[in-house]
């Protein structure tokens, strides 16, 4: 009887330590996948603001009339004056986040890159990026100082 009683206690012994290492298991498990998961977010959150960006480039190029080179689609596709009522002053000071529906339309542009130099073509790194366009934002703005220093030509010189 003490023999069974011993065994018995083993066999409880068993069954706990591989309880506990099945419990362990089971934490490792979900702590990976509450990782996975803020990984999983953090990427949506990020798809999420480069289609914010990238409505808000189109909108500004729809907006100033900036051609845009255009393989599927048109800029007519953004809407720039369809946006959401606001309902207090607080949210009228915010820009309007643009809809799914205005996502799905503005996914369906396709920009025709190939036109772009091949330098600009190869970059990758989004500092790379950043300082490309530092450096173009640089050009315009030093060759709009340049066209706002030419003065206008005197009319009356030929009248004379």
């Amino acid at each position: 009887m003490k023999m069974e009683i011993v065994a018995k206690k083993a066999a409880v012994e068993d069954s706990e330590c591989e309880i506990n290492v099945v419990k362990k298991n089971a934490q490792q498990a979900a702590r990976e996948v509450s990782a996975e998961e803020k990984l999983v977010l953090a990427l949506e959150q990020a798809i999420v603001r480069r289609r914010n960006e990238r409505h808000s480039i189109l909108h500004s190029c729809k907006i100033n009339g900036v051609e845009v080179p255009l393989i599927k689609g048109s800029l007519a596709d953004v809407d720039a004056d369809e946006q959401t009522p606001t309902t207090s002053a607080e949210d009228a000071s915010q820009p309007s986040q643009p809809t799914p529906e205005q996502m799905d339309r503005e996914a369906k542009i396709t920009i025709n890159f190939k036109s772009l130099p091949e330098a600009l073509k190869e970059l990758e790194d989004e500092e790379e990026v950043k300082r490309a366009v530092e450096k173009l934002a640089k050009e315009v703005a030093d060759t709009q100082a340049l066209i706002s220093r030419i003065s206008a030509p005197n009319l009356k010189a030929s009248e004379r």
